[in-house]
């Protein structure tokens, strides 16, 4: 199916083209020579450690319909050429653009330091189940991520669900601007990427600013929390466990939560999955979706890879929650975990630094002390791995802390830690992995998988 013609692109992204070129058509739009361009617009993009424009004999060999550079650019023969001045910013201005061109695609917006991709897997699978849907895929949720969310939208869409992300001030709205959302979601507010955003203020100040484009028909559900919701004609709404909140979650427990006097089956564990499920009831009964449907979707909702994702391997179980972490989505795993690990086995936690705390870091790490305490009461734990630099901290709090349990400290998270760690598992353990996406701890799940295998 045709998007458009390499002739309207051009002028949605301010660019210049060979007029003979401007009949070509345009499938869809790429950044990645290794992945099916076939009939696309290959996006040349420069960053730090790469420069799209080294790879368009690749893009054009792939089948690439035509490439957008950057000017004074030349590819190869016969491969038409949209010339722009800043590729990364024509990206922009033609996702722009193109979301403009979809009057009747609702647009439902997610953003929050914990949740999000998770939440946005769970609502674009209920939104399947009943209307055309386009979501991101996995964590695309920068100024790349996002417009190339909204150019996979087609006339034939009726929602699209984006993943909205930030580690500097000025990032969100920026992307919201193009993505002018009918529904915009804030999963939580919590200590992530302060090294950017430096306090919690400012971080809620950058996630309500998704709340900020919303027009007067717009929707916006917040996690309750202590910051004050930005002044907006649009209606803005609370959701949590919190008495106080516009929409409560008045009971959980596996696998279920209650809200209204309703039972709802969900198919995300622990109490953030819940409180994020009650956002997809939310938004979804927005767009016109009947509750059996909304109910089928939440029971059917599989864990996001890497997020909370739980796998048997070998005669282990793992739960592997290696994509990121922040103190919030910390305390919320372990929260769940006696919920996860039968009372006669063993729970093992492999913790590995959290990342872009700033000068709050080993305070943050520190402060996780009492949960593993209290965790400890309730659940067998046999041991905690703490990995990396920033859990030496951690390390230093536990010494007498927590009595009976194995406290093991590795500062460095190369392989032979990995290796280290896999070979110290027992059979019939739980194991949780979690870290920020730098350690890499989804390493020792390779290696078990591997062992498994007989590799």
């Amino acid at each position: 199916m045709s998007m458009a013609t390499l002739g309207t692109l051009a002028s949605m992204a301010g660019g210049q083209i060979d007029k003979t070129s401007a009949e070509v058509c345009v499938r869809g739009v790429g950044t990645d020579t290794r992945e099916d361009l076939s009939g696309q617009l290959f996006v040349a993009l420069r960053g730090p450690t790469f420069d799209g424009h080294d790879h368009l004999a690749s893009a054009f060999a792939a089948g690439a319909a035509a490439a957008m550079v950057e000017q004074g650019v030349e590819g190869p023969a016969g491969f038409p050429l949209l010339q722009v001045a800043d590729s990364r910013r024509a990206l922009m201005l033609l996702a722009g653009a193109w979301r403009a061109s979809l009057p009747n695609l609702q647009v439902i917006a997610i953003t929050g330091t914990a949740g999000k991709t998770s939440t946005k897997d769970m609502l674009a699978h209920v939104c399947r189940k009943a209307m055309p849907t386009v979501a991101s895929p996995r964590s695309f949720n920068n100024d790349i991520g996002v417009p190339l969310t909204i150019l996979a939208a087609r006339s034939t869409d009726r929602v699209l669900v984006a993943e909205v992300g930030t580690s500097a001030p000025g990032e969100i709205a920026a992307l919201a601007a193009v993505l002018q959302p009918d529904i915009a979601i804030v999963t939580l507010v919590g200590h992530g990427h302060l090294e950017g955003l430096g306090s919690l203020d400012e971080v809620a100040r950058e996630k309500y600013e998704l709340l900020r484009v919303l027009k007067p028909h717009g929707r916006g559900f917040v996690r309750h929390q202590a910051w004050a919701l930005p002044q907006t004609e649009a209606v803005i709404e609370t959701f949590g466990p919190e008495l106080q909140a516009d929409h409560v979650m008045t009971a959980r427990g596996p696998g279920w939560m209650e809200v209204s006097g309703v039972r709802w089956e969900i198919g995300l564990p622990g109490a953030h999955g819940a409180v994020n499920s009650l956002a997809a009831i939310l938004s979804a009964r927005l767009m016109g979706i009947e509750d059996a449907v909304i109910a089928d979707g939440l029971a059917s909702s599989q864990a996001s890879p890497h997020r909370m994702q739980i796998r048997a391997i070998g005669g282990l179980t793992v739960i592997d929650d290696t994509w990121n972490a922040n103190p919030e989505s910390m305390v919320s795993t372990l929260e769940t975990m006696a919920e996860l690990v039968p009372a006669d086995g063993r729970l093992v936690l492999i913790l590995g630094d959290m990342l872009e705390l700033g000068p709050q870091s080993a305070l943050l790490h520190r402060g996780l002390a009492p949960f593993l305490a209290s965790l400890a009461q309730v659940a067998p734990l046999a041991s905690v791995v703490l990995v990396g630099v920033e859990m030496s901290s951690l390390a230093e709090e536990l010494e007498n802390g927590l009595p009976g349990v194995l406290i093991v400290h590795e500062p460095r998270s190369d392989a032979a830690c990995m290796r280290r760690i896999a070979g110290q598992l027992t059979s019939g353990d739980t194991v949780l992995l979690k870290a920020s996406r730098g350690i890499a701890l989804e390493r020792v799940a390779i290696l078990l998988e591997a062992e498994a295998a007989g590799h």
